[in-house]
């Protein structure tokens, strides 16, 4: 099945665009990359540039295809985020990341913090990803509505990301599903779907023709919602053809 893929990245109201995002087509799928460089931390910018980078080469190499091989790209970014914190000294040098691995009819997807991977079916949203932060592990618990966190005074916290020195060992949560045409896949980081909930998301999709027009309605509605520090904001949406 042929996919293609459009994004887009946006600073916000913020100094420095921490975000970055790759899409690439393979030879019988394609790989689209979302990061979310630590805000607040000096060299975020440079954690989310290596993530996708590194990603996009080693998938682009790799002779197999699949969810072990996509979490083990996860794995070789952290580590090179890692080699360049101590060549930089900048030991604080994080950032998220979400993937999706397409490959023929079968997707999987990984990701590390609290940027996001939704799948469009049908006219229905589902979120494919858990937040690694301690509100997500209360909403998953009962302990806290999702719609609650967004506000959350806590909302930035992580408890997982690429990077961190207690990661040596670095779980990376994987999903799959087979796809269907017409399937389209979001990529993005929390700079959208903060602002952005999941039923805007859903009415945005369903006004869109093409994957172009999606991503131009989300750009606005982030416009429309966002606050005077409106984050960094990044989408990449895949569509199954």
């Amino acid at each position: 099945m042929r996919c293609t893929g459009t994004g887009f990245s946006r600073i916000g109201e913020r100094g420095t665009n921490e975000d970055s995002w790759t899409f690439a087509n393979l030879p019988s799928g394609c790989l689209a990359v979302v990061a979310d460089g630590l805000g607040g931390q000096e060299g975020g910018e440079v954690a989310s540039a290596i993530a996708t980078d590194v990603m996009r080469r080693s998938l682009e190499s790799s002779l197999e295809s699949d969810g072990q091989v996509l979490a083990s790209a996860v794995g070789e970014a952290h580590g090179s985020i890692r080699t360049e914190q101590t060549r930089r000294d900048l030991p604080e040098m994080m950032t998220t990341v979400v993937a999706l691995l397409v490959q023929g009819d079968q997707a999987w997807w990984a990701h590390v913090g609290d940027s996001r991977c939704y799948l469009l079916r049908e006219g229905a949203l589902r979120l494919l990803t858990e937040d690694h932060t301690p509100l997500g592990e209360m909403v998953r618990t009962g302990r806290l509505q999702p719609g609650d966190l967004r506000h959350h005074p806590m909302r930035n916290m992580l408890s997982r990301c690429l990077g961190h020195p207690d990661e040596a060992n670095l779980s990376v949560p994987t999903g799959t599903d087979t796809v269907q045409p017409g399937d389209r896949f979001l990529l993005c980081s929390d700079g959208l779907w903060e602002p952005v909930d999941e039923e805007r998301m859903e009415a945005t999709a369903r006004d869109a023709a093409t994957p172009e027009e999606w991503t131009g309605l989300l750009e606005e509605e982030v416009l429309r919602l966002g606050t005077p520090r409106q984050d960094n904001y990044t989408a990449v949406v895949v569509q199954m053809e």
